[in-house]
């Protein structure tokens, strides 16, 4: 992803714009923190959704009083649901992380006008400078061991339709 220079948008020729500016800084330390306790808060939701589909199979699966194509119907309808939220989640991770990622570089701009650069020492320190970006790896794992279970259930139950249907 190409770096914005956002210095080009920034131009100071008074005091008065200097307090302008360390406002903006606020606003935008803010904003990345609001982004970030939105993802936190919806890891929970879209991690016990998942679960909850994957119950669901395993209950269709076993579930006496449907008829056999009422399970392939139900469990191919969860399966197809289950990998499009995987894909959803992973897209609005992307996207978090596109956000986080310009706002970053907006407050390492706006540090280049201030005499202590904080923001810019602990993105440094933490790594960021070497490549590694405001979201981790780890959380976008989540949503594709869920996409890969849903692959799984689709391969199993294309292949091995009455094992996984429980019928005879």
């Amino acid at each position: 992803m190409k770096k914005e220079n956002f210095g080009q948008y920034i131009q100071l020729k008074q005091d008065e714009d200097k307090k302008f500016l360390i406002e903006q800084y606020k606003l935008t330390v803010d904003s990345i923190n609001k982004i970030n306790d939105i993802r936190e808060a919806s890891n929970n939701y879209w991690t016990s959704l998942n679960g909850a589909i994957i119950a669901g199979i395993a209950y269709l699966r076993d579930a006496g009083g449907v008829s056999g194509i009422q399970k392939s119907y139900f469990i191919w309808t969860a399966i197809a649901f289950g990998a499009i939220l995987s894909l959803t989640r992973l897209s609005y991770l992307s996207t978090i992380k596109k956000s986080v990622d310009v706002r970053n570089d907006m407050l390492l701009e706006f540090e280049k006008y201030f005499p202590a650069k904080i923001f810019t020492i602990s993105i440094a320190k933490m790594g960021r400078k070497q490549g590694s970006g405001s979201l981790s790896l780890k959380e976008m794992f989540v949503p594709g061991l869920f996409l890969l279970g849903y692959v799984f259930f689709a391969i199993a139950f294309y292949f091995y339709p009455r094992i996984i249907i429980n019928t005879p």
